[in-house]
């Protein structure tokens, strides 16, 4: 074959690839009820989508966005009692650059650790946790997965920014993880 066909299908394959991808974000992020189209797309897509982390998901805007605020907290205990707290979705603390750059964990946290449905998320995230702070010189002997929700308040104002919320927060710890070789004091 000469190098213009190679090239004219080459580049054809590039776009069909962009026009696919499309296709798939498009139907993947679409509600069921104004897109007929996304469970047929989606029966064929959603599984490569997921698979390859390339699928889009906007729940956070429209059509319906969330109606509660989430964090989610690791308390874990050291080997002499002391307990440290860390909020891993805490982006109010975070410089823009910084959140930016955590927005995939922060979505991670918030629409997969806390939930019920993905528990079987709850240990293997409990022991890379355990291995972060091992490496850095920390041994702890307890975990504890903690998550918040509250109210989002739909009016904007000043006096309404995310950091100054008048609905209290509501905590639960839905996971403990115990060190298998160590006691909890």
């Amino acid at each position: 074959m000469s190098k213009k066909i190679i090239h004219s299908i080459f580049r054809r394959w590039r776009v069909a690839i962009v026009v696919l991808y499309s296709l798939a974000a498009f139907s993947f992020a679409m509600p069921a009820e104004d897109f007929p189209l996304k469970p047929l797309i989606g029966g064929f897509t959603s599984r490569i989508l997921v698979t390859l982390n390339l699928w889009q998901y906007w729940d956070m805007f429209a059509p319906t966005p969330r109606s509660d605020d989430f964090k989610v907290e690791v308390v874990y205990v050291t080997e002499d009692g002391n307990r440290h707290s860390v909020f891993l979705t805490d982006m109010l603390s975070q410089g823009y650059f910084e959140r930016w750059q955590k927005e995939r964990w922060r979505k991670y946290f918030n629409d997969n650790l806390r939930t019920d449905a993905q528990k079987y998320l709850w240990e293997p995230f409990a022991k890379f946790f355990y291995r972060q702070l091992t490496e850095n010189g920390t041994k702890p002997v307890q975990i504890d997965l903690i998550r918040y929700w509250r109210p989002a308040e739909a009016h904007f104002g000043v006096h309404l920014r995310a950091d100054h919320r008048s609905a209290p927060w509501n905590r639960y710890t839905f996971y403990v993880w115990r060190s298998p070789s160590e006691k909890v004091p």
